[in-house]
């Protein structure tokens, strides 16, 4: 392997590669000093990259790639970078022609290709190249979480990514990646929705009673449930990115009620009877559940989903994966996560 420190041809290639894709408007200087705003701190780099005689990037450049360079030496650059104000900052190995790319606000280096860099910079993003719908999927479909999201259904797994590589659109502005806005709700209902055709509700004679005298089934709040970490269990499970804060909200987790239900294979079942039958002394009721009604804002029904393990859920880690995807510095957001939050509140289920 050849030395880690590039030769000076090496630098000069690169410097004169990177100034011919910038343009005019850029100009690349080799082995600059950049003073911070005030005048408190002073770094050298190896490239200083100028937008209209304006220090906008430095660059550190490495013959060779180093695995353990950029774990270790991660918050050392980006410190450097953020000392002098700069508003990127670059780690660039020479012989495999990859970048490690940081904007101001960010606080890690990203994988970019140098065609993404010369992109970012240019656009004065946090962003490459666009990336096809392909690229997307596989990095959702096929990264650390793909065993997990195996265990959906294949042919709902199928439909999905199909849906993901059709239907989103780009913000070029902010570099994200999501569903056309009438479409997101869609994306949930495929997730989600895996109805029976018949659901139970094990009940006392008395509430039966009520049922009948009142013609209307009562629903709990959400508010009021057992369990009351099953209203953030959702959201505690993403973690990455997704803050709903639906332990605050009152009047929306107020505004949303759930009624309790099994599958119409436990219609005549001795724990459920005893549990929820008022102790083998109450009724079982039959629900058929008419589709028709299931529009996904004001009426929801899905299977609530105890995972395949302990702490396992292949929808939720399906969420995960598409809230972690990165291509090129572009990531995916979900912009209904709150209001489809109440619907995985029913799927998630705990174990």
């Amino acid at each position: 392997m050849s030395s880690i420190i590039p030769s000076s041809e090496d630098l000069e290639k690169f410097r004169e590669k990177l100034a011919s894709a910038l343009g005019t408007s850029f100009k690349v200087e080799p082995n600059k000093e950049v003073i911070s705003l005030f005048g408190f701190k002073k770094r050298v780099f190896d490239f200083v990259v100028f937008k209209d005689d304006a220090p906008i990037a430095g660059i550190e450049y490495k013959m060779n790639f180093v695995h353990p360079f950029v774990e270790i030496n991660a918050d050392w650059l980006i410190a450097q970078f953020r000392e002098i104000d700069l508003q990127f900052g670059i780690l660039y190995y020479g012989e495999g022609n990859v970048s490690y790319f940081w904007k101001k606000g960010s606080h890690r280096l990203e994988k970019f290709s140098f065609d993404d860099v010369v992109a970012a910079l240019i656009g004065d993003c946090s962003y490459g190249t666009e990336p096809v719908a392909h690229d997307i999927t596989h990095a959702i479909f096929n990264g650390n979480r793909k065993k997990n999201i195996a265990e959906i259904d294949p042919d709902r797994l199928s439909t999905i990514k199909t849906f993901m590589e059709d239907e989103t659109v780009y913000d070029k502005h902010e570099g994200y990646i999501s569903f056309k806005s009438e479409l997101e709700d869609s994306f949930f209902i495929m997730l989600l929705n895996n109805l029976p055709k018949t659901v139970c509700r094990y009940t006392s004679l008395k509430s039966l009673s009520m049922i009948m005298e009142n013609k209307k089934q009562a629903l709990c709040s959400i508010t009021c449930m057992n369990d009351r970490g099953e209203t953030t269990y959702a959201d505690q499970y993403i973690s990455y990115g997704a803050y709903s804060a639906t332990e605050f909200m009152v009047k929306e987790n107020n505004d949303c009620f759930v009624l309790s239900c099994c599958d119409e294979n436990k219609r005549d079942d001795l724990t459920m009877w005893r549990l929820y039958g008022d102790e083998a002394k109450g009724v079982c009721l039959e629900y058929d559940i008419e589709r028709s009604l299931i529009n996904n804002k004001e009426f929801f029904c899905a299977p609530v989903s105890y995972g395949i393990d302990k702490d396992e859920h292949p929808e939720l880690e399906l969420i995960i994966g598409i809230r972690q995807m990165n291509v090129r510095g572009w990531r995916f957001r979900l912009n209904r996560w709150y209001e489809a939050l109440f619907q995985v509140i029913l799927v998630s289920g705990r174990t």
